[in-house]
């Protein structure tokens, strides 16, 4: 796989041990309990800033996601993108079988 940052070292890689698969999924676990602190923080700075609040709803209702799209947005340079609305949603089953402890030594 390749990323942004250019080839990956781990390509040719044919054996990935458990404690790497725990330390990456712990990893990933940090990261979002620090996304949701800071989804927290800004939605305390929403609700006591009306303005701030309206600016950032005008941002998302036109499409906008990230820190650079809102700069854009309040430069006035923000190209609007359609946002999809989803109807109904439904989980459907896999019958696919799930990996084991045992299947990731």
């Amino acid at each position: 796989m390749r990323s942004a940052r250019g080839p990956d070292p781990n390509a040719n890689r044919t054996h990935i041990t458990v404690a790497e698969v725990f330390y990456k999924l712990r990893q990933i676990e940090t990261c979002r309990a620090d996304m949701e602190r800071a989804w927290l923080e800004f939605a305390d700075w929403l609700d006591g800033a009306p303005e701030l609040a309206e600016v950032w709803t005008a941002f998302t209702k036109a499409g906008g996601l990230t820190a650079t799209e809102f700069m854009h947005f309040l430069d006035g340079k923000f190209r609007p993108h359609p946002v999809r609305q989803h109807g109904h949603l439904r989980l459907l089953p896999s019958n696919e079988p799930r990996l084991s402890r045992r299947q990731l030594r």
